[in-house]
């Protein structure tokens, strides 16, 4: 009987769907004995009995990998993959899955959600009443900004649907793949970062954390913007420089960021101390349907696998290039 280990949650509950399945393919598994977000000392210690694992954003180095000689199969729960060496997992002839569609509306729907609050400053508002202020501030009307989104994959190109709906005049829209069929349905321009960088009032990242994507935004990107921009990060810890954020907010410069993804997570740093700067813990995709789904489509990819059948979301090839460029 196949084993396999759970390392995300939370995960379904007894009587969810995708454990009724594992349970009825024959397929033992284990839900997170930790009960918090596990880290790689944790799967040291319980790796070596698993042939594979349902993975959230944890990392599953070499020296995981090393340790677990049953390891046939990593699904993972989401989109990103930069948590997973995905290299050395191919040389053990270990198979690596996502769920890439699932998360894309929810992120989206997030991200929106900070340009709302960010515009009309409700999370300084929330704070200052509950510490017994009553300052009434004036915000900025949505569809008279300019709006820029830097990078039109799946997420990217969700967020460019719904502020195509909601009205924005101004969209800039910067990717190294210009999709055109997505720049006629939706009539955004296509900028340089650079352009986009110091004509926006409000910029959102959806980019992987490539080796050219690490630390793009830093002191000298952030000075280079509106005295007042607004930023979001809902895609990879890691693209924004945290402390140099940090320090150029503690200037008076940036009007707000709201950040939902960190390069260490738990996140305990000094983006905490700015109240301007929103912070969530990395709850993009944290809808009940997006995680019902992402949940069910990885426990499909680990039954097929099991089976024997062919899988459906393989990470591509790309992500196995990136991580080789990121190495050397």
């Amino acid at each position: 009987m196949p084993k396999i280990l759970i390392s995300t949650i939370p995960f379904g509950d007894p009587e969810s769907l995708p454990l009724r399945m594992l349970k009825e393919a024959g397929i033992e598994y284990t839900i997170n004995p930790f009960e918090r977000k596990i880290n790689e000392n944790d799967l040291k210690k319980i790796i070596s009995e698993y042939d594979g694992i349902i993975a959230g954003t944890e990392k599953i180095s070499k020296d995981i990998i090393d340790l677990a000689p049953d390891l046939k199969i990593i699904a993972r729960v989401g989109v990103g993959t930069d948590g997973v060496d995905l290299n050395y997992a191919r040389n053990k002839n270990i198979k690596v899955t996502y769920t890439p569609d699932a998360p894309g509306p929810a992120i989206a729907e997030l991200t929106i959600g900070f340009m709302y609050s960010l515009l009309r400053s409700t999370h300084t508002a929330n704070l200052l009443i509950r510490r017994g202020k009553w300052e009434r501030s004036i915000g900025r009307s949505f569809s008279d900004m300019t709006i820029g989104v830097v990078g039109a994959g799946r997420v990217g190109s969700k967020v460019i649907e719904l502020i195509s709906k909601i009205g924005c005049k101004n969209l800039l829209v910067s990717d190294v793949y210009h999709n055109e069929t997505l720049r006629e349905a939706y009539g955004f321009e296509w900028s340089s970062t650079d352009r986009l960088f110091k004509e926006c009032d409000v910029i959102t990242f959806h980019i992987p954390l490539s080796a050219n994507a690490r630390n793009m935004i830093k002191k000298e990107q952030l000075l280079s913007m509106k005295s007042d921009i607004l930023l979001i990060n809902t895609a990879r810890g890691g693209i924004i420089n945290e402390d140099d954020l940090f320090d150029v907010m503690q200037t008076g410069h940036i009007g707000g960021a709201a950040i939902d993804v960190f390069e260490q997570e738990p996140y305990s740093g000094p983006l905490t101390k700015i109240d301007r700067c929103l912070l969530t813990p990395h709850i993009g995709s944290a809808s009940r349907e997006c995680r019902a789904k992402m949940e069910l489509e990885s426990v499909e990819e680990i039954i097929l696998f099991f089976q024997k059948k062919e899988l459906l979301s393989l990470v591509p090839e790309s992500e196995y290039l990136l991580q080789k460029k990121k190495s050397i």
